[in-house]
């Protein structure tokens, strides 16, 4: 649903449940979560995002998305020329940066009512509000935090090889050299999860995989993706995906 626009660089959408297969804009956007949440996959990345996470889309990026049981709403900035050359004179656009921040949330709010209101002042304001949006993604999003970068990199690839079992947040940040809470800053400023939420994710995604194409009995799948039991698994995935695991299986 698209609520009518103040203006038409600016619009708010409701997604409902499911997945959304890879696809590109000609335009680069701005999206902005403001309720809900949803896996984007870009540029080889796969990560959750709730709201308060500011996403910027090159043009001609494929990227597919999978929304959460809620759905999720969305604000959709086409930035003005200026606007473009503000953010690629700081960020590395072609990358599709990410950030997350409770300001933009604030922002985002404002920017709905705006549309809402849409009488002859809404354009001006919403265009105001859009500079401070950009303002604060460029000062976000270009902080120096190579260092985190690499932390949840490294510990991704600890969380994929030990889908099996769930490691604590103690013991990733003990196999990546730096202190959990350093570690757990990271991953929420880099995902917008904390590093538990993120392993639940990934073990979720090989459960989907598994169960949509293999054979394997719903028991072996729930073992090797770190789940307690069948039952647990069976929990955990209508969760997320809204079926039940053997209702998917059939229609996989």
């Amino acid at each position: 649903m698209n609520l009518p626009a103040a203006s038409a660089h600016a619009k708010v959408s409701r997604y409902a449940p499911g997945a959304m297969a890879a696809h590109s804009h000609e335009t680069p956007s701005l999206t902005l979560v403001l309720n809900g949440r949803y896996e984007e996959t870009i540029r080889g990345r796969a990560d959750w995002h709730r709201p308060g996470a500011l996403l910027f889309y090159p043009p001609g990026e494929p990227h597919a998305q999978r929304f959460a049981p809620t759905g999720a709403l969305k604000l959709s900035l086409s930035p003005k020329p200026a606007m473009l050359d503000y953010l690629s004179d700081r960020l590395p656009l072609a990358e599709a940066p990410v950030a997350v921040s409770s300001e933009f949330a604030r922002l985002g709010r404002r920017m709905t009512r705006e549309i809402r209101v849409a009488d002859a002042f809404s354009p001006t304001a919403i265009e105001g509000l859009s500079w401070e949006l950009i303002a604060l993604f460029a000062r976000h999003a270009g902080r120096d935090e190579t260092g985190e970068s690499a932390i949840v990199a490294k510990a991704r690839e600890a969380m994929v090889a030990h889908l099996d079992r769930p490691l604590s947040v103690a013991r990733l940040a003990a196999l990546c050299d730096v202190h959990p809470a350093r570690l757990a800053r990271a991953f929420r400023r880099e995902t917008g999860l904390g590093p538990g939420e993120h392993q639940r994710a990934l073990r979720l995604r090989q459960a989907h995989r598994l169960i949509g194409e293999t054979d394997t009995p719903l028991s072996e799948v729930a073992l090797s993706c770190g789940f307690c039991d069948q039952s647990h698994l069976s929990r955990a995935f209508k969760a997320a995906y809204g079926c039940a695991p053997m209702a998917f299986r059939r229609g996989a």
